[in-house]
């Protein structure tokens, strides 16, 4: 099975990407499993029905999104394999700048929007370091210069970083991102996975409840 861990902050456009995309290779047959690891409420499940994708939701309560999401991935896996997906892909909410979701061996996506400020990547480097390719969306909010300048600030975090551009209400460029999640090569989940990026650290400010 092909699994996918899909992050980025928050309004960035993830669900509404992830969702066209999911729903494209659905409607091309194949057995599709959806996750999204949210704070306290999530909203997502009304864009991921409307592509035809059951969405799961699970909340991480007083930790972090993103460090939710290591913690969970691995029985949401082992539920989508005795499923038979032929994809799994996991949307976490990334509430925390400082951390990153990725697993070592797991393919990932980190999903930003072209009208964020462009010191944004560099607070977000956990993200960006360890992402294997990111999505950029509401491209059609600034000029091409603008998206040009996004594209070598993310390369200059993570050099060779394939990069690609989405419009979730369109559509546009979902294509490219659909068949980047299906020549992910198959994994299977090992009893014990590491993270690619450390805990800031040891610990997230947001799962310990600190608000400083």
């Amino acid at each position: 099975m092909r699994l996918v861990i899909a992050a980025g902050p928050p309004a960035a456009g993830k669900t509404a990407v992830l969702a066209r995309a999911l729903g494209r290779l659905a409607r091309r047959g194949l057995r599709i499993a959806a996750l999204k690891c949210d704070g306290l409420v999530a909203h997502d499940r009304e864009a991921y029905r409307a592509a035809g994708i059951d969405l799961q939701v699970t909340r991480s309560g007083e930790m972090c999104p993103d460090h939710h999401t290591a913690v969970a991935i691995g029985e949401f896996a082992t539920e989508a394999a005795a499923r038979r997906a032929d994809l799994a892909v996991v949307e976490t909410a990334g509430l925390c700048d400082r951390c990153s979701p990725f697993l070592r061996r797991v393919p990932s996506l980190c999903v930003l929007s072209t009208a964020c400020n462009l010191r944004a990547p560099a607070r977000m480097r956990p993200l960006i370091q360890g992402a294997d390719a990111a999505v950029l969306t509401k491209g059609e909010l600034v000029s091409q210069a603008e998206r040009e300048v996004l594209r070598a600030v993310l390369r200059r975090l993570r050099p060779g970083l394939p990069v690609f551009e989405v419009n979730g209400l369109t559509g546009e460029g979902v294509e490219v991102l659909a068949t980047w999640l299906v020549r992910r090569p198959p994994i299977e989940l090992l009893p014990e996975e590491h993270l690619r990026h450390p805990l800031p650290r040891g610990s997230c400010s947001l799962c310990r409840g600190g608000i400083r």
